[in-house]
């Protein structure tokens, strides 16, 4: 082929295009990322070729996922929306949805929710101009944005309902599990404990519909919350069940029980553990981090080097919209710094976050906050407000909770140490209302 390009003194442009194809097809057999450049020249010639077929869109879809993991990420953003806008202007409906879905997926994956979101509603927008349904992707793709952005409970929960609405339209069985156990973290998030256990449940019911590497991966995925979820022995007689109804084996039944001794050795959530302090130190920040720096300060006698917490974070921690990592950011940029000025930013983050329904994540905030200002004397002043936030969620939190969960809230770490500060602070009220006298 490039003989023939070379010998004709008057080639179709089809030519060349081919011979880049070609080009492009030898090359991905064996990699380097400098084979880019070739990805950067077809684009060039197709774009001056001016023929916007199918097969146009179909080498900027393949371009997307070969550019998405290479370190030219970022140029992905001018191709995409200029692609789109080709699409807009051809009227190629099928890749105009396309397009808006990819850019959507693009922005969530370097962390702009908000641009992710309004691609997301821009295909939603558009899927009712077009009377096209919206699918299972799409709209788990606008789920997964509002609750980045911590959009109102009440909003996350239709989309969720719209989800599950059309797992069963289309009986998708193979996703309804991994569709439940999602609402089950995010009703873990919230505070709605009643509602989660009932989603374990529910999911239980379903582990003889999937393969022993599924049913794995999703309950190691949940059993992670069971410590506040499940009484131990309430959580055991659900997985005895599963057994005596083969709808797991005896080996998954065996897997299943080690898993739930491990997650209850402490009474806080697995992920939140303390012994796996050290792990939360690599520079980039995360939702434990603020309980971490505790533990850190506790058992090194220190606080942690900036370098070791901030080092790498990510956009959705230093954006406002993103509530609750931002209040994550300001509540450990406090722990580092003991910037007092910081204390009216973190209390309106805090009471933002429960206001908007995320309870739980909001206790998780709170109360390694609440015990370092314990520790470094901030003011009782200062902190009577967050412990009057305290007491709010604490009372919200009860009321989504069965008997056996209220037992469990109250022997659990972070309600033990929040009425500890909270004890604290009383004595230290009273002691100052003595001396003046």
């Amino acid at each position: 082929v490039k003989e023939k390009l070379y010998d004709e003194k008057q080639i179709s442009p089809e030519y060349m295009i081919t011979f880049k194809a070609l080009e492009i097809a030898k090359k991905l057999v064996d990699w380097d990322d400098s084979y880019l450049d070739l990805f950067d020249e077809f684009l060039e010639q197709l774009n001056q070729n001016g023929n916007f077929s199918d097969n146009y869109f179909q080498f900027i879809i393949l371009y997307n996922d070969v550019f998405k993991n290479s370190n030219r990420w970022l140029n992905l953003e001018s191709v995409l929306k200029e692609t789109l806008r080709i699409a807009y202007l051809v009227k190629n409906i099928e890749n105009i949805f396309t397009f808006l879905a990819l850019l959507s997926d693009y922005y969530f994956e370097i962390n702009d929710f908000n641009k992710a979101l309004l691609y997301s509603l821009k295909y939603r927008d558009f899927s009712q101009k077009t009377k096209k349904k919206l699918n299972l992707l799409n709209l788990s793709s606008i789920y997964a944005v509002k609750v980045s952005l911590y959009h109102p409970v009440g909003e996350v929960t239709a989309i969720l309902n719209e989800v599950k609405a059309l797992m069963i339209e289309k009986n998708e069985i193979d996703h309804l599990l991994e569709a439940l156990y999602n609402e089950f973290i995010f009703c873990h998030r919230v505070g709605n404990f009643i509602k989660a256990k009932e989603l374990i449940k529910e999911g239980f019911k379903l582990f003889d519909c999937y393969s022993e590497e599924n049913k794995a991966f999703e309950f190691k995925r949940v059993s992670n919350y069971f410590s506040e979820i499940f009484e131990k022995d309430e959580i055991q007689t659900e997985i005895s069940i599963m057994l005596n109804k083969n709808f797991i084996s005896k080996n998954e039944y065996t897997s299943f029980m080690s898993r739930i001794d491990i997650v209850y050795q402490n009474i806080i959530v697995y992920t939140w553990s303390l012994d796996q302090y050290k792990s939360f130190f690599d520079g980039s920040l995360k939702r434990e981090t603020p309980l971490m720096i505790l533990e850190y300060i506790k058992r090194e006698n220190k606080i942690p080097p900036v370098g070791l917490v901030l080092k790498n974070i990510e956009k959705r921690f230093i954006n406002p919209d993103c509530v609750g990592d931002f209040l994550n950011y300001k509540i450990v940029n406090f722990m580092l710094t003991k910037d007092l000025k910081l204390l009216k930013t973190i209390y309106e983050f805090s009471r933002k976050l429960y206001i908007l329904g995320y309870k739980e994540i909001c206790l998780y905030m709170l109360t390694p906050f609440l015990m370092y200002c314990a520790m470094t004397k901030v003011s009782s002043d200062e902190v009577e407000k967050f412990i009057k936030l305290y007491l709010d969620i604490k009372g919200s939190l009860v009321v989504n909770m069965d008997d056996k969960q209220k037992r469990i809230f109250s022997h659990s770490y972070m309600y033990k140490k929040a009425e500890a500060v909270k004890k604290f602070y009383k004595k230290l009220a009273e002691r100052s209302k003595l001396c003046s006298n």
